[in-house]
């Protein structure tokens, strides 16, 4: 598991490097403002993204929670006691 785990780690660093490279030539081709709008928008999207995809999760319980995100409903726990 571990060298699975190193082996994403050095394709992350790869394809890290290639987007600075490719960002650098967009930036000498189009000029400095290009690659502002463009993490300008990636941060837009990701915002759009967590709004709309990512549950809420104030207020629960961390077992509540991980019911949520298996799909499955959490049970009230005023069913679950004897007395």
């Amino acid at each position: 598991m571990k060298a699975i785990g190193m082996t994403v780690a050095d394709v992350m660093f790869v394809i890290g490097g290639i987007i600075s490279i490719q960002f650098y030539q967009i930036l000498h081709k189009y000029g400095m403002h290009i690659p502002f709008y463009l993490f300008t928008s990636c941060a837009f999207a990701v915002v759009l993204y967590s709004a709309v995809c990512i549950p809420e999760t104030k207020g629960k319980s961390l077992e509540e929670i991980q019911l949520m995100l298996k799909g499955e409903k959490p049970q009230d726990e005023k069913q679950n006691r004897i007395c």
